[in-house]
């Protein structure tokens, strides 16, 4: 029952809506409508919009979207002057729905040109080709003769972050651009994407065969069914005295697997007596709190709790998030058998507060495990810049405990706490999903805030060479630097 603080792609698999075409044209009065119905429910329901800007500059932010809106604005457009103006908001958690754009898509008739990119300074490398067509480690020069940095620079008018995190900015960024790149551009059967393999100065023209709907979902479900493998692994290095537990997820599917693979992890590197112990979180885009608590209790004797508090808004929006507690039995339930959970008596306190209310409820008590499974050798911790939300929270722990080295790039997030539980919100007319924060997760009870995210202590980059040769620098300095006698 612990509260959840989930970042974008987590959100995408909860709305299914008619989609307007990419093209499609809409009433100039029905956007603007949309416009400042947005606006009125982030006042109604988010915790703290002013937390990054000013009142001017949220105000000033969506006068401009309405004012741009003409009447021969498409919906692609739309979406992106929708994304603009709540990226004035600088929380990850508040953002169009960008599942919604592969859909929007996807549903009429465009293709999809799924190539994971990693940018460095502006350029973009390919970072994961699943067809095998384009290298991996190869700059991209153009696609479709557009240059690649000039997408780029469209992706990143999508991205949101969290406070100043402009690298998590730029790592979300990436992963939004196969997805953005055709929404104001019709892509054939094939695109023709001209590259440069690492070590070459040559440049290669290639046709990539686009996705469409059918080939899109076929490619979602194969790798859905690998996705705990690919989210999850312990891997060990120098004669198993060196452990790297890989954790791509706080809000799994199956928590029961979950948890057992936790334990069974922590309760291995016990009994090989691993003397370094790496937790990676790059890419974790966060999930719940009390799985943050479930893990960081195997690296710290006395448990762990967290958060320290929440700051809740009460608002239909809010409540939307769990139609299931307005049935009478399930809140006679909880309050009958589950009074003593710190975690529901919140969760209720939350949900019966009146509607525009701010509440804050406090956290204390730790999730402990049994001594024989916690780990208490030397430790690190690996994050990048889609490290977000939870990720965020269980970084700020280790980093002010002490825990070990920070090893990366700076995270999605800064050491005061992130925004969470987003809900979502369909605009009324055009029918455009967007989520929006309804709590405030906060890490101390000083309700003081900062705006630059957690760094590490030991900055490594991802560079086009490691890229290309399959080098992980964040192992390779792990390794280099540890001493294991």
């Amino acid at each position: 029952m612990k509260y959840i603080i989930t970042l974008f792609f987590l959100i995408s698999a909860l709305v299914s809506q008619t989609q307007c075409a990419p093209d499609s044209i809409l009433s100039r009065e029905k956007l603007i409508e949309d416009i400042y119905k947005l606006k009125s429910t982030i006042l109604d329901s988010h915790p703290d919009p002013y937390l990054f800007c000013t009142k001017q500059e949220f105000n000033a932010a969506f006068g401009k979207a309405a004012e741009s809106i003409t009447n021969n604005t498409t919906y692609a457009q739309f979406i992106l002057i929708v994304a603009e103006a709540l990226q004035t908001l600088k929380d990850s958690h508040t953002s169009i729905d960008y599942g919604h754009l592969i859909k929007v898509q996807t549903e009429h008739g465009r293709g999809i040109v799924p190539i994971k990119i990693h940018s460095i300074q502006g350029q973009v490398f390919t970072e994961i080709e699943r067809d095998s067509i384009i290298p991996v480690g190869s700059r991209i020069h153009c696609i479709d003769n557009v240059e690649a940095t000039q997408l780029y620079k469209e992706a990143m008018q999508y991205g949101s972050t969290e406070g100043n995190a402009i690298t998590g900015q730029r790592r979300i960024s990436d992963a939004l651009f196969y997805s953005v790149i055709g929404l104001t551009r019709q892509f054939g059967d094939t695109v023709k994407v001209d590259y440069e393999p690492f070590g070459r100065d040559t440049i290669i023209t290639a046709l990539f065969p686009t996705y469409d709907k059918e080939r899109f979902a076929q490619r979602q479900k194969k790798l859905g069914a690998t996705e705990f493998e690919r989210l999850h692994s312990l891997n060990y290095y120098r004669n198993d005295s060196v452990a790297v537990l890989k954790i791509g997820t706080f809000s799994p599917p199956n928590l029961k697997q979950y948890q057992k693979f936790i334990k069974n992890s922590f309760k291995e590197i016990k009994e090989k007596n691993v003397q370094v112990l790496a937790i990676d979180l790059r890419n974790n885009g966060g999930g719940r709190s009390s799985n943050v608590e479930y893990i960081y209790s195997f690296l710290k004797p006395e448990g762990h709790n967290t958060p320290s508090n929440i700051i809740g808004k009460s608002s239909e929006l809010a409540r939307s998030r769990s139609q299931w507690a307005r049935r009478g039995f399930v809140r006679w339930y909880l309050k009958t058998f589950k009074r003593n959970d710190e975690d529901i008596a919140a969760f209720l306190k939350f949900y019966e507060d009146s509607i525009g209310s701010l509440d804050t409820a406090y956290f204390s008590i730790p999730e402990k495990q049994k001594k024989q499974y916690v780990f208490t050798g030397k430790c690190a911790l690996f994050i990048n810049g889609m490290t977000a939300s939870a990720g965020v929270d269980f970084t700020n722990t280790f980093y002010k405990e002490k825990r070990g080295d920070v090893i990366g790039e700076p995270c999605l997030g800064p050491h005061t706490g992130t925004f969470g539980n987003p809900a979502v919100y369909v605009l009324p007319n055009s029918k455009l999903p967007v989520i929006i924060a309804t709590i405030r997760y906060n890490y101390d009870n000083t309700f003081k805030y900062e705006s630059q995210p957690i760094k590490p202590n030991i900055s490594i980059e991802v560079t086009q060479e490691t890229l290309a040769k399959g080098i992980d620098p964040y192992l390779e300095y792990l390794l280099s630097s540890f001493s294991t006698k």
